[in-house]
């Protein structure tokens, strides 16, 4: 701000870094005061003269300074801003990532060739991955990733869906 408006400022008792909001609450309390007491006119119009050239300075287009200021914006507040935007979309993405976390849980685990599983609710093994191709042609659908698995103790093979066997399988070893 400039220094030539700190005697208008003064005379709201009010510092060079004053904002708007606050030369204006105090505008109106010295009115009020200056009524409550019946004060000359002259005074009051010193101090709308003063209230005036202030309101200029801080409204005119020539100062942003004052214009971040009037707005509650300073430099500090950007960043604590985007800070907000920040958290707010990390517990956004957080949420996202607990509510599917199955999904992606399936996506991110597989089986390897010669790797024997079972169905989770069972001791039993199921069988033996042989397997595992991203475009399996089920005789309904559309290709879709599945596993080749050897039925145990047998030579015969079925193909089983990706989340089927991601979603409903473990590897036997397991429990």
């Amino acid at each position: 701000m400039s220094g030539n408006l700190r005697p208008y400022l003064k005379q709201f008792d009010l510092p060079p870094g004053a904002t708007f909001k606050q030369v204006t609450a105090r505008y109106y309390a010295r009115i009020e005061e200056l009524e409550g007491r019946g004060a000359q006119n002259a005074e009051k119009q010193r101090l709308d003269h003063a209230f005036q050239i202030l309101k200029r300075a801080y409204t005119s287009p020539k100062a942003p300074a004052m214009k971040a200021r009037r707005a509650g914006r300073g430099p500090g507040e950007k960043s604590a801003a985007l800070t907000i935007a920040l958290v707010v979309t990390v517990i956004v993405a957080g949420i996202f990532l607990m509510m599917n976390y199955a999904d992606i849980k399936v996506r991110t685990s597989n089986y390897e060739v010669g790797e024997v599983v079972r169905w989770k609710n069972s001791d039993d093994p199921y069988g033996k991955i042989v397997h595992f191709s991203r475009t399996h042609s089920f005789p309904t659908g559309n290709p879709a990733p599945a596993y080749e698995i050897q039925l145990e103790g047998k030579l015969e093979t079925v193909w089983l869906g990706e989340r089927i066997v991601e979603k409903g399988m473990v590897a036997a070893q397991s429990k």
